[in-house]
């Protein structure tokens, strides 16, 4: 169970889903990185979910910023989804993120004034080496 490393890497954050494969949990350094979150989807078709209820002020932008990154032999699919609909959707691999990491924004500007559930997924795509790695989650309203 990751709840504990979830919520002492991103607080207010939830894990659902996810798997025991690749030592997932709070790594101090990874790939020229500090402070990483490494997940791993439940089984070849279950993804680990991390959720959140947010509150998004009205009038205002508001942008989830991701760091994300993948093992060197490895790859996976993410998907961000608010309310239940889909609004990103990216393979995390080494054409994505060649030097093992990429900066993901997600506009949800569609959501403005609304409490809605913010979901980000790990999903696994053909089963090696399938653990997310998370270096920034960060939610900011201009």
């Amino acid at each position: 169970d990751i709840s504990s490393a979830v919520s002492k890497f991103a607080p207010g954050w939830k894990a659902k889903a996810c798997g025991d494969d690749m030592n997932p949990g709070l790594r101090e350094q990874e790939m020229g990185k500090s402070n990483v979150l490494v997940t791993h989807p439940l089984d070849r078709t279950t993804g680990c979910r991390l959720f959140r209820d947010v509150s998004l002020p009205s009038g205002k932008k508001s942008t989830l910023h991701l760091t994300v990154g993948h093992h060197p032999q490895g790859d996976w699919l993410l998907i961000v989804a608010a309310n239940g609909k889909e609004i990103l959707r990216k393979s995390i691999d080494r054409q994505t993120a060649p030097r093992g990491w990429t900066q993901v924004e997600a506009d949800l500007s569609d959501f403005a004034g609304k409490k809605i559930k913010l979901e980000m997924v790990n999903q696994p795509t053909d089963w090696a080496f399938e653990a997310g790695y998370w270096a920034q989650i960060e939610l900011t309203s201009q």
